[in-house]
């Protein structure tokens, strides 16, 4: 299953498991309980907001009968995809053009939940999209095997 990191929370539970009477929820490092609910619970419901970078995790729950040696475990690997992050790597995105001077070159990374094969360029100015890759006037850059945009 996947997982955006966004979601508020997520709803785990079994199901078509009889006579179970205490649980024992693994959930990953950096994921916590949510709407009241501990590893103790026969549902629980787990937000992954603090993951930043794409990862593949795996949860666990053990159920017993309150009898000696009569238990099952049951595991679920999940993709969490985190949120993607923009950030500016050079000095300055907002830059006053004058006729004929040249656009300093504005670079961005892309990290977190970015994927360098699936990013694309948008441009777009009030609200209305440009129907070409870029401005007239402009050049964009974007590798699909990198996570940096470069617009000069």
């Amino acid at each position: 299953d996947t997982i955006c990191s966004d979601e508020p929370s997520v709803k785990f539970s079994i199901s078509n498991l009889e006579n179970a009477l205490n649980y024992e929820w693994d959930i990953p490092n950096g994921a916590t309980f949510e709407n009241n609910t501990d590893k103790n619970d026969s549902v629980i419901y787990v937000s992954f907001a603090n993951f930043d970078v794409n990862s593949t995790e795996t949860i666990s729950v053990i159920a017993d009968n309150g009898c000696e040696g009569q238990s099952i475990e049951l595991e679920k690997d999940i993709e969490i995809r985190a949120q993607p992050i923009l950030n500016l790597t050079t000095a300055n995105d907002v830059q006053e053009l004058c006729y004929n001077s040249d656009l300093s070159e504005i670079v961005y990374e892309l990290s977190g939940g970015a994927v360098a094969s699936e990013i694309d360029i948008q441009w777009a100015t009030d609200g209305a999209d440009w129907d070409s890759p870029a401005p007239e006037g402009f050049e964009s850059s974007l590798s699909k095997t990198s996570t940096t945009l470069k617009i000069a």
